[in-house]
């Protein structure tokens, strides 16, 4: 066959590395009702810094 590529089975890949983030996260919603209209609006915030 030409073409086709078969990956040798190896050792897993792995995260050997050592990492520190901090950040915040929220989320807020709003609903009203037009009549027999329920409008609802979600949201989501944040911010993350390594």
């Amino acid at each position: 066959m030409t073409g086709v590529y078969v990956a040798k089975n190896e050792e897993p890949w792995a995260n050997v590395g050592k990492m520190e983030s901090k950040g915040i996260d929220g989320n807020f919603g709003f609903t009203q009702n037009f009549g027999e209209v329920q409008v609802t609006l979600r949201g989501n915030v944040t911010y993350a810094k390594k």
